[in-house]
């Protein structure tokens, strides 16, 4: 049994810069914490691009007070071998990559790399 998307490859569209800046609103709210509850990290070859660490603390400085992320599964990274059931695993150990990466210390980062992730592994046909 496939798990649900396997070897679908979503497409996402590449962020455009040019369309984001034709409006500035101000920040209503500089000071109230804000908890991303739905980030998506991915790479794909065009037109989709990626959206990894740098665009994501680029967004994070624009001035609203982000205080918390949850990944949720985007279906980019994927183990390339072994089970397909596991292979969105790969995924799982790319976001660990990142959040450790991001953390400025050695306490930090290992916290980091615990943190919320949302994602999926079929294992109903693991023995």
């Amino acid at each position: 049994m496939r798990p649900p998307g396997a070897g679908q490859r979503r497409i996402f569209r590449p962020v455009r810069p040019d369309w984001l800046d034709r409006r500035r609103e101000p920040i209503l709210a500089p000071d109230l914490p804000i908890v991303d509850a739905h980030l998506r990290l991915w790479e794909q070859p065009a037109p989709g691009g990626r959206y990894l660490l740098g665009a994501l603390l680029a967004d994070l400085r624009t001035g609203h007070r982000m205080v918390a992320t949850v990944f949720m599964q985007s279906g980019s990274g994927y183990r390339a071998d072994g089970p397909v059931a596991l292979r969105p695993v790969g995924e799982t150990a790319c976001v660990a990559g990142v959040a450790a990466v991001s953390a400025p210390s050695p306490r930090r980062r290992a916290a980091a790399a615990h943190g919320p992730r949302l994602g999926r592994a079929d294992q109903s046909g693991a023995q």
